[in-house]
């Protein structure tokens, strides 16, 4: 579904991994929830997004650090240079927490 070309499926599938990952472990969430988060990083619809910004804020806390700094803060880093301004706005609050968390 999150390739799917109606972006309320994209969505929807966005907060079922959110949701979904709370159960599994950190290595399931790191090789399998976050590859997905990652590629809809930049999808054409903000929405989608910022979405995305929000979902790898929560999803840090569920991986070990080094996967933090090696793939969650880089995608963030690049999403606070977004066109959107909501995009940019979700991105740096998560990025902010995450360094504020560290």
């Amino acid at each position: 579904m999150h390739t799917h070309e109606n972006h309320i499926h994209r969505l929807m599938s966005l907060v079922a991994m959110q949701t979904l990952s709370k159960s599994l472990s950190p290595i399931m969430v790191h090789q399998h929830v976050l590859p997905v988060v990652i590629n809809l990083s930049t999808d054409p619809v903000p929405n989608i997004r910022f979405n995305v910004a929000k979902t790898l804020q929560s999803l840090a806390t569920q991986v070990d650090a080094p996967v933090v700094s090696s793939d969650i803060q880089p995608c963030l880093s690049s999403m606070i240079g977004d066109d959107d301004r909501d995009v940019k706005y979700f991105a740096n609050c998560a990025l902010v927490t995450l360094v504020a968390s560290a």
